[in-house]
């Protein structure tokens, strides 16, 4: 149940504040990557994801799946409608009331039995645990694609940190090439090292018409940063090979860098 929708005119609202062009239906198993193809071929793109794209749209809604972009919430946000079957032969569509998306001939296409306007449980029907029923399909909505010019640095965990960071205000740090917000941020600390962090941040960029993704896949293997915590706790039973073996990890999974071509 995997197939993808761009919705034509006569599905959407007349008074619909969005662009219609950037709603996509899609199915209960339609995954993040799988949408992200589609959206592609015309030019649109996902404002945020989690970081790998393996999961299904309900099943990273309905779990809270984070996102990666400051200003943005989560992937739930791109949501601006769902069906849930709630028994065997009765289906909902739900949407907010405060902004409503779809029109009647789209909910007659669908079969749906009732059409819910509710701010409320549009919101609790979103991350719902799997307890509102099953979210049989989702209406998405995209922007329009977009470059991210990342770069990581090593910068010192101190107090001027600290307080750019609880305040979101990354600029403060004082970084090199920080001199405005950017579109995402990622702070890694090495508990056995707090003199510096590893802060990787990313602005967005305007997609040149004649720009061509680059899908090349790099043979490079690693166990990627993530791993850190785990070798730290399996090193706690031989503590003084911890600091050492979790520093190196560090240092080879977090490097430095400057990238200015990455597509979101």
């Amino acid at each position: 149940m995997n197939w993808i929708f761009d919705l034509s005119p006569g599905r959407v609202r007349a008074d619909f504040d969005g662009d219609p062009t950037r709603l996509t239906l899609c199915q209960i198993g339609v995954s993040i990557s799988e949408l992200n193809r589609h959206l592609e071929r015309s030019g649109r793109a996902l404002a945020t994801s989690g970081a790998s794209n393996g999961q299904t749209i309900p099943g990273a809604i309905a779990t809270g799946t984070y996102s990666s972009a400051i200003g943005y919430g989560a992937i739930q946000g791109h949501v601006v409608g769902l069906q849930l079957l709630v028994v065997t032969d009765r289906s909902l569509w739900v949407e907010r009331a405060s902004r409503p998306v779809v029109s009647d001939s789209f909910i007659g296409m669908l079969g749906i039995d009732e059409h819910v306007k509710d701010d409320s449980l549009f919101e609790a029907a979103l991350v719902h645990l799997g307890a509102c029923g099953l979210v049989n399909a989702t209406l998405v909505e995209a922007r329009d694609s977009f470059l991210l010019e990342a770069r990581r640095r090593n910068v010192p965990f101190d107090d001027q940190f600290r307080v750019a960071v609880e305040a979101l205000d990354f600029p403060a740090v004082g970084v090199a090439n920080l001199d405005s917000d950017p579109y995402f941020a990622l702070v890694v600390i090495n508990p056995y090292d707090t003199r510096e962090v590893s802060l990787t941040f990313m602005h967005e960029r305007a997609m040149p018409a004649d720009h061509t993704p680059d899908y090349t896949i790099s043979d490079r293997t690693g166990i990627g940063y993530d791993m850190l915590s785990k070798a730290a706790a399996l090193t706690e039973l031989i503590a003084p090979s911890a600091k050492l073996l979790v520093g190196l990890l560090f240092d080879q999974e977090l490097p430095e860098f400057d990238r200015t071509e990455l597509v979101s």
